[in-house]
């Protein structure tokens, strides 16, 4: 499993085990599942607030987690007691209720990326804030695709020039490979690229001087309060 997927299922393991008092998988009881699952759906108290999960929160990662640890080694297991546990009432979403940018709100945000940024900025929030809402709308790539990016990672593939996105990033951990849309080219996206390269900085966010800006944050409080 991807590490994401295990960061967000391995609460609700645990979740399962404080409930069900009992961490042996062996002894866990369909019944037991099902009275878990109708639990999830009754009302929960967060803070001051009472709310309710949402049938499709539940459907997409409680049984979903526990389902996927019973299969880790049938053998082990006589059953899965989460097979065949259904989460009812589920509302099927429909074209319109999709959330997403309009036409508008994307023409909105590009056309600030023109704009000149504040002075307050860093020069690679700016360029951040100038590129990366460009490159996602010619790419479809995830801002964390993007932020991570090196000068190295345009490339030239069969004469056309290409981001190679890093697999580590990625949906489905795996590299890859997409047109620089003519457009980028003619705002100037290579001009900046080099500029970074005769840096030899990444093209939008450079861990080292992150890790020394907290440094010197870290001395300078420890000067303070000694």
């Amino acid at each position: 499993m991807a590490a994401s997927t295990l960061e967000r299922w391995r609460p609700v393991i645990q979740e399962f085990k404080d409930w069900a008092k009992d961490s042996n998988l062996a002894k866990v009881t369909k019944k037991q599942v099902i009275d878990w699952k109708n639990a999830l759906l009754q009302q929960v108290r967060i803070g001051r607030d009472v709310r309710r999960r949402a049938p499709r929160t539940v459907k997409d990662v409680h049984p979903a987690a526990l389902k996927a640890a019973c299969q880790i080694d049938e053998d082990k297991l006589a059953v899965n007691p989460v097979a065949g546990v259904v989460v009812r009432n589920v509302e099927t979403e429909r074209d319109d209720d999709e959330k997403g940018f309009s036409d508008k709100h994307a023409r909105t945000i590009l056309a600030a990326t023109l704009q000149k940024g504040s002075r307050l900025l860093s020069g690679e929030m700016t360029a951040a804030s100038r590129w990366i809402p460009w490159i996602r709308a010619y790419t479809g790539a995830r801002v964390n695709e993007i932020t991570s990016l090196l000068p190295s990672d345009i490339v030239t593939v069969q004469g056309v020039l290409c981001f190679s996105l890093p697999k580590e990033r990625g949906k489905g951990k795996r590299k890859r490979i997409v047109p620089i849309h003519s457009h980028l080219i003619e705002q100037g996206l290579l001009a900046y690229v080099e500029e970074r390269k005769k840096l030899r900085k990444p093209l939008f966010y450079d861990r080292r001087d992150h890790a020394a800006g907290r440094e010197r944050t870290l001395t300078t409080r420890k000067s303070v309060s000694d």
